[in-house]
């Protein structure tokens, strides 16, 4: 991997260079900015820790992409559809809500979902805790329920 090619990707998963510093490669910025103009060697476990945000984006849209089809495969061809809605987080924080979650998985999702909204017209809506914690009262925060919770706001 060149610079430039770190650059478009660090750009694609929505990172400046100061957070990719930090998150993906553990380095100085000052580090992060000379592997963008080539001024050194890009390390082997920087490259490889951007391929996988890049294959786990990649999946994520897929993911998304296959469930929306199977979805629209059983409306009948008449029958207005609902936009898709997307939930996104607009902080790390509210990122961090859900167990098993890695600050930097956040910056890459975003990305998933800028994608997603291009390519399918779809609606965003972005994390209220309050908001969502009102609503799911005493019933168990998952993954589903916050996708319930996105399509009722």
């Amino acid at each position: 991997m060149n610079g430039s090619t770190l650059k478009a990707l660090r750009s694609l998963l929505f990172f400046t260079q100061e957070e990719a510093s930090i998150l993906i490669g553990g380095v100085s910025l000052r580090s992060w900015q000379y592997w963008e103009v080539d001024k050194r060697t890009i390390p082997q476990d920087v490259i490889d820790r951007v391929t996988s945000l890049i294959l786990w984006r990649k999946k994520a849209i897929e993911t998304v992409e296959l469930a929306l089809g199977d979805m629209l495969a059983h409306i009948p061809a008449d029958q207005p559809v609902e936009p898709l809605t997307i939930i996104v987080y607009g902080s790390v924080e509210d990122w961090m809500t859900l167990p098993d979650r890695e600050p930097v998985m956040w910056k890459p999702h975003c990305s998933a979902v800028a994608n997603l909204c291009a390519s399918f017209a779809a609606r965003s809506i972005v994390f209220d805790a309050p908001a969502y914690a009102r609503w799911l009262g005493k019933r168990k925060d998952n993954e589903t329920m916050r996708g319930q919770w996105a399509a009722s706001v």
